[in-house]
């Protein structure tokens, strides 16, 4: 899925990034850095020859980590 790549949104910069939903401790861990779940891909990822969802998550760059 590779690194979160910063975009222009109506509010100033963010970083967006895209995880395999069912890892619990990434989403922890991106949580406690500041990102917020901004929503799941249904079946969009293909890991070991099975469809998995992915996590949207997002950070506005102008936003301090809360860990």
């Amino acid at each position: 899925m590779g690194q979160p790549e910063p975009v222009q949104s109506p509010t100033g910069l963010q970083i967006v990034l895209a995880a395999l939903a069912s890892n619990r401790a990434g989403e922890a861990l991106y949580a406690k850095l500041g990102f917020r779940r901004v929503g799941v891909y249904r079946e969009l990822g293909l890991l070991d020859g099975r469809w998995t969802d992915v996590l949207l998550m997002d950070r506005l760059l102008d936003e301090k980590p809360l860990g």
